[in-house]
């Protein structure tokens, strides 16, 4: 769930910008280039920075075009065959990351698909991208399943367990049969209180920074859930290395590591379900966490299949209940 940010004009930052933590919206980004490679150098680590490629930029500045005679060039960015590049990575969270590793298709893909029907080719960018949003608005779906994201996902396993729920994706996760996990864990920056309308749901305090004590340990002024959480989390993390330095197997010492502790995976989906994955995490229901990772991806795929998810912004598939 991402609060509502201000950029300094006044308007509403774009959600996607608000997931990278950009002061900015999409508007005043483009209107000096300075900002636009501002964005990057503050979300970026230096080797990131040497991978990107010019279009790169469109991934951290929602709303501009790739096409874009205006974006500047810059030995930072040299220009690639290639939108992105292998390894790509945003940043989620204290740990977490979405990294770009492969591609299969593109827009022009899917309505090419869709016009073998009656053996029909490209008709020129303007007739394929109106065919397109024509296909996605009445859900003609299977043309988008002709292209492919492959990504490699770092969360906690609290959102993986959600993640996982979406089943018409490729997932194949790091075990911990295997390997000894890292010391790594989620701790919220604040924290929510329960929707009293929404069950499985949680509400931002009017400021958005609730820290609460929690009044275990009289007397400490360090008494807060995040303190009490991380203090707990050490001791988890202490008991699971005490299990695996005995010699008990990891496959059982792995039962005292909280759900907040980071897994990895790699991930192949068809846009089909991606923009399905889209709409539900779009839903102001849907877990505030999960929302940070969706986010991420959809920064990718923006990248790569612009006409795509265009479609998706402008017209929205209501989310189905059963």
């Amino acid at each position: 769930m991402i609060k509502k940010q201000v950029c300094e004009c006044g308007r509403q930052i774009e959600p996607d910008r608000q997931a990278l933590d950009l002061p900015l919206c999409a508007a005043c980004a483009k209107k000096n280039p300075k900002n636009i490679l501002n964005d990057i150098r503050e979300t970026q680590s230096p080797s990131t920075l040497r991978s990107l490629s010019l279009t790169g930029v469109t991934v951290l500045s929602s709303g501009l075009n790739a096409d874009d005679p205006n974006l500047p060039l810059n030995k930072a960015f040299p220009i690639s065959p290639h939108p992105i590049t292998k390894g790509f990575t945003i940043p989620v969270h204290d740990h977490g990351f979405v990294r770009y590793i492969d591609h299969m298709g593109t827009d022009l893909d899917i309505v090419e698909a869709a016009r073998v029907s009656y053996q029909g080719g490209s008709k020129g960018p303007e007739a394929d991208k109106k065919l397109l949003r024509y296909l996605f608005k009445h859900r003609h779906t299977s043309p988008f399943e002709m292209v492919k994201l492959k990504l490699n996902i770092k969360l906690p396993i609290f959102v993986m367990r959600q993640y996982i729920r979406h089943r018409m994706q490729n997932v194949n996760e790091v075990s911990a049969r295997y390997s000894e996990l890292p010391e790594e864990f989620f701790v919220p920056k604040t924290w929510r209180r329960q929707d009293t309308k929404n069950k499985q749901g949680s509400v931002y305090d009017a400021d958005g920074n609730w820290t609460p004590v929690l009044g275990l340990y009289d007397g400490e002024a360090n008494d807060t859930a995040s303190s009490a959480v991380g203090q707990f989390y050490r001791n988890a993390y202490n008991l699971y290395k005490g299990l695996l330095e005995a010699g008990i197997a990891r496959e059982q010492a792995r039962i005292v590591l909280p759900v907040g502790i980071y897994t990895e995976c790699y991930v192949c989906w068809d846009m089909n379900n991606l923009l399905k994955y889209f709409t539900l995490r779009d839903d102001p229901h849907a877990q505030g966490e999960h929302q940070d990772y969706a986010q991420a991806v959809k920064q990718i795929a923006r990248v790569l299949f612009p006409w795509t998810m265009e479609a998706y912004d402008s017209i929205k598939w209501k989310v189905e209940e059963a």
